[in-house]
């Protein structure tokens, strides 16, 4: 378990792993999302400014067609509800980004989504999929800039459009993605239930909030404390 207190308007006001740029800020990077939930690909060993195979959900990726494509394995890494990271909740994130790019904090045009020309989840290899690019990249610029940006998000809990209805394949369509993202987006501005909140309570990162105190003064200097409990 641990404790800590952010700084003088440091308030973190916005949770899901599909953090959005206009409601954001760094404290939801990197106190919230990289904490709770595993990206694609993890930063830093050792303080060196390089991937680390071992705490990212993807494997090395193998590059094919002379660069144009990249096939991923994924680590053995479970939801808190013990099901394991799949294909699907890569699709799932990749889905939300093609429907709603420029609400993705991550977004500049040129960049991933724009750069994609397809991509595959085989039911068959769950926890395998493949990507293919408009034309041949680095493969280091694509691992930096374009792999590392994917987050895995656990589609069989967070794939619904309200808190009552049921989790569905509603991101399978454009129309449907973006009624995900709405409905995702409005539960995580809410940081009076960020600790409460089912949704949030699905994580496959070494950490899970356990208890925030959001600020008691909502504009100027504030002050909010959060609780966060190690996962075994």
């Amino acid at each position: 378990m641990a404790t800590f207190a952010l700084p003088p308007g440091e308030l973190p006001n916005f949770i899901s792993p599909f953090i959005s740029g206009p409601e954001s800020n760094n404290v939801d990077l990197f106190q919230f999302a990289s904490q709770l939930w595993r990206p694609l690909y993890w930063y830093g060993i050792n303080g060196e400014f390089t991937i680390n195979y071992h705490l990212g959900v993807g494997r090395p990726p193998a590059y094919s067609n002379h660069g144009r494509a990249v096939t991923i394995t994924l680590n053995h890494y479970l939801w808190s509800g013990g099901r394991r990271v799949t294909n699907r909740d890569i699709e799932l994130w990749m889905n939300l980004l093609r429907a709603e790019p420029a609400q993705w904090v991550g977004y500049v045009p040129g960049n991933i989504r724009d750069t994609l020309t397809g991509m595959s989840f085989p039911k068959s290899r769950p926890y395998q999929f493949s990507l293919t690019f408009n034309r041949a990249y680095s493969p280091t610029w694509i691992l930096y800039q374009e792999l590392s940006s994917i987050e895995p998000i656990p589609q069989r809990v967070w794939d619904r459009t309200s808190m009552q209805g049921p989790v569905g394949n509603y991101d399978m369509t454009r129309a449907g993605a973006i009624a995900v993202w709405k409905f995702l987006t409005a539960q995580s501005k809410d940081a009076s239930t960020c600790a409460s909140n089912p949704l949030w309570r699905v994580v496959d990162g070494p950490w899970k909030l356990s208890a925030y105190e959001p600020a008691t003064r909502p504009r100027g200097p504030g002050r909010a404390t959060d609780r966060i409990q190690r996962l075994p």
